[in-house]
């Protein structure tokens, strides 16, 4: 297993809440068990359409460090009476907050809903997260890429700009790519031994903007937390992943409940795979992100997998795609076959909080997946005209959530909660088993 330093800074707390706040007679989360905060694509560069919806927030940093904010204030908030892990009791503790990828948002031209037209480099966005995350939360952090930070190393298919700017020559070369929450990341995560709080900022240099590569430098590592096994994956378990996982996995029990945190969804989406002509070739729109997925099939773009336009037809959201995956979920799948230890899938990409089962394309497998909100570029809580008050229960920012994950190691069980962190209110939540799957 790769030796993890976790990030862990003092930093000023954030307001708290009357209706949240623990009553002194309130029981405490027990020691056997562990609570981790959840949430994904920050998004660093943007501004949301929404501003009012904030009193005048809109960028980034600003919408982060008001959820960062309430976060802070977790450890007095009284989990709710649902049955669930600690039901009822004080969270007490917060033991890692995680953050699942786009970290950045990539350097592209971007003007639609209120963003500027270009976005800000890699560099910039990370060292903005840097100091509204990790200089500010009072909890350790454990974090991954997104599509959107691997896109600044790899290329991408539309025009870039800035430093983050590719050139595309007849080779199929890329200048001008900015590495650095990529590099940033491996260095404090993977790279074992190189990070201290006394010499950050010489671990950080030992991978910069433009020396991080790709291929050579695969973001994957694993910890375990209250007898759980974690495993943080670059972007989805392609095969180079999966080649990984089975080593990683090879070091523990096979009832050890192991846990995936990535940044797709397992059924990932078909623009994110490598073309089979090759990864320099973009006539087909592949972003090439995830490598070695030479088992694949696609279909026509704008149409679901079954090669039904999407537009007619009413599917649930994780199933949709623009191209299929499904000969690629089958490598994923055979995996899972193999490790029934693997107990939950967690990942962001596509935000909303969304508990539900992975089947994979053939319906072989039953794994729980647990999909979280993004303060920036949520599915219903992003989409805010600025001009026109919210649709409760459809666009709608009091909607924006965080998930909290209560693990009990007695009882082998874990529940993930839902909590709006604008209102400061629970919302659904979802108990598991952390035996090894039936299926």
């Amino acid at each position: 297993m790769v030796a993890v330093l976790a990030l862990s800074f003092s930093a000023l707390g954030g307001c708290g809440s009357d209706s949240t706040s623990a009553p002194a007679i309130q029981a405490t989360a027990p020691a056997t068990a562990a609570t981790m905060l959840y949430t994904s694509d920050a998004h660093y560069g943007i501004k949301r359409a929404a501003a009012y919806a904030f009193n005048g927030y809109s960028n980034a940093q600003q919408v982060n460090s008001a959820m960062v904010s309430v976060m802070n204030t977790m450890p007095t908030v009284v989990l709710p009476a649902d049955g669930g892990v600690n039901a009822g009791a004080v969270i007490n503790k917060v033991d890692y907050v995680v953050e699942g990828g786009d970290i950045a948002n990539r350097m592209q031209s971007d003007p639609k809903n209120g963003y500027s037209t270009y976005v800000q480099s890699a560099y910039d966005s990370w060292k903005q997260f840097e100091a509204g995350y990790i200089n500010t939360l009072k909890f350790p952090m454990l974090m991954l890429p997104g599509n959107h930070d691997v896109s600044n190393a790899v290329g991408y298919t539309k025009t870039m700009s800035r430093d983050g700017g590719i050139t595309t020559a007849a080779s199929g070369t890329f200048t001008n790519l900015d590495g650095s929450v990529m590099a940033f990341i491996y260095n404090m995560f993977v790279k074992a031994g190189t990070f201290n709080t006394s010499t950050k900022n010489a671990a950080q240099d030992s991978y910069s903007n433009t020396t991080y590569q790709t291929a050579a430098n695969k973001i994957y590592y694993s910890k375990d937390i209250a007898g759980v096994h974690f495993m943080f994956i670059s972007m989805w378990p392609d095969l180079d992943a999966q080649a990984w996982m089975e080593a990683d996995l090879a070091k523990i029990s096979s009832s050890t409940p192991a846990i995936i945190f990535t940044h797709d969804e397992p059924t990932t989406e078909g623009k994110h795979l490598t073309d089979k002509a090759g990864p320099t070739i973009f006539a087909n729109k592949f972003e090439n992100l995830l490598v070695n997925v030479s088992e694949y099939d696609t279909v026509a773009l704008g149409t679901t997998a079954d090669g039904v336009a999407a537009t007619t037809v009413s599917v649930p959201f994780h199933t949709q795609g623009n191209m299929s995956t499904r000969a690629a979920q089958r490598t994923f799948v055979r995996f899972l076959q193999r490790h029934k230890n693997i107990v939950a899938y967690f990942h962001g990409n596509t935000n909303f909080n969304e508990f539900y089962t992975y089947t994979g394309p053939d319906n072989l497998v039953s794994l729980p997946v647990f999909r979280v909100d993004s303060p920036m570029k949520g599915y219903y809580t992003g989409q805010d005209d600025a001009t026109v008050a919210p649709t409760p229960g459809v666009f709608d920012t009091n909607l924006l959530s965080y998930q909290v994950i209560s693990i009990d190691t007695v009882a082998s069980k874990m529940t993930v909660r839902e909590y709006f962190w604008k209102t400061k209110a629970w919302g659904a939540s979802s108990t598991i088993s952390l035996a090894p799957r039936a299926l």
